[in-house]
């Protein structure tokens, strides 16, 4: 099971306690996206962090000659290493492949990466290009490079679980690297393309790779989160240059090394949702893009940050559920227009953050679980994973 998916099953535990969590300012609106769905950018040209069907993925891009850009992709994911003399399996990044971004074949003609060829390197390593074929499609090249490696595979026990690896050694070609061509259909590359975080949008999924259920310990190698000391010696993040520099925060159910996202918030114009609302809009704009589909209640809201403006406030806000029947954490997206819970909201007022969180379903928490991050009680290990505990 991947981390994400697991990460996922452990909301569900959190849910009576911290998914009320919210760093908010008072006041908010939420009302129901218009549908709109985000588009995930393709991991293995856009710069930066992904978390993509579960994996995380790290790409980051250059210009390999004045017309042509090479983006180098990483994969989060476990290889066998010899260690103390015996082989054992490592987590981290690892090598998954180069991609050449479009271009015109012409640039390619005395090129190996971009033609039929077999050849061996100077360093006395053998390749092979294929174009053009089922496994490329057209108007693409894919590059393999002979190998020798370690592959391990699982010993399935009883209950179905692994009870250990078996290592074995493998020879034979592995994929490197992909060249496309530019065509009418697939224009042209000649500069690195914007970092992900530029190119997302904030939907029900999350913003980009900050994904909903994703864990921190992933994204602080990404380098969206930073580690920093928390009140009682828990590991505790805090967001870098890359997401405070766009106005971009997170939350998550609490702050253990493995807590999953629970919120996403957009602090400045630079970014927007899936549907074009933004920070500094005001309410008519708001209302213009989504329509008239929320409604007002009185709820009863906790700040996941001590700093923040509120803690136990009952808030007039507009409220509508993720849309969908059988959801199993749904979402809500919620407007903030200024800090005063006693002011009416008009239309003409602008909105300062919009949050979009998972909707806490069992209720509010008390506040010494909100701000307990080692809970003995709840089998937590400091700076680790969760206990087997419930």
């Amino acid at each position: 099971m991947h981390r994400e998916q697991k990460t996922l099953s452990r909301i569900t535990r959190w849910a009576g306690t911290a998914l009320l969590a919210a760093a908010m300012v008072a006041a908010p609106i939420m009302v129901a996206p218009a549908h709109a769905e985000s588009v995930e950018p393709d991991v293995y040209t856009t710069p930066g962090g992904h978390v993509t069907n579960g994996r995380y993925w790290n790409t980051s891009c250059e210009k390999y000659a004045s017309n042509v850009v090479r983006c180098r992709t990483d994969i989060w994911a476990f290889t066998a290493q010899l260690i103390n003399g015996t082989y054992q399996r490592v987590e981290g990044w690892v090598f998954n492949n180069l991609t050449y971004l479009p271009s015109p074949r012409a640039n390619w003609a005395t090129n190996n990466l971009g033609k039929n060829a077999e050849w061996t390197s100077a360093e006395g390593r053998k390749w092979r290009t294929e174009c053009d074929t089922p496994a490329t499609g057209r108007g693409g090249c894919r590059s393999y490079i002979w190998v020798k490696q370690i592959r391990h595979e699982p010993i399935i026990g009883g209950h179905g679980q692994a009870t250990g690896y078996i290592f074995t050694p493998f020879e034979g070609w592995v994929f490197n690297n992909i060249t496309r061509f530019s065509s009418s259909a697939s224009p042209a590359v000649s500069s690195v393309p914007p970092h992900v975080l530029v190119q997302a949008t904030l939907g029900w999924e999350g913003f980009g790779p900050l994904k909903i259920g994703a864990e921190y310990v992933p994204l602080k190698d990404m380098g969206y989160m930073s580690t920093v000391k928390g009140a009682n010696d828990c590991g505790s993040f805090s967001e870098t240059q890359l997401l405070s520099q766009r106005g971009v925060k997170i939350n998550a159910g609490m702050t253990y090394r493995s807590s999953p996202i629970i919120e996403v918030h957009l602090k400045t114009p630079s970014s927007a949702t899936v549907d074009g609302a933004r920070v500094g809009m005001t309410i008519a704009q708001v209302k213009a893009i989504y329509g008239a589909r929320y409604k007002v209640d009185m709820v009863r809201n906790y700040s996941a940050d001590p700093d923040g403006p509120l803690f136990g406030v009952d808030l007039e806000v507009g409220r509508v559920v993720q849309d969908g029947k059988d959801v199993p954490f749904p979402r809500e997206l919620l407007f903030t227009v200024h800090e005063d819970s006693t002011k009416a909201i008009t239309d003409a007022d602008k909105v300062n953050r919009i949050i979009m969180r998972v909707i806490n379903v069992r209720g509010p928490a008390p506040t010494d679980q909100i701000y307990t991050l080692c809970n003995p009680g709840d089998k937590w290990e400091p700076n680790g994973d969760p206990g087997s505990g419930d």
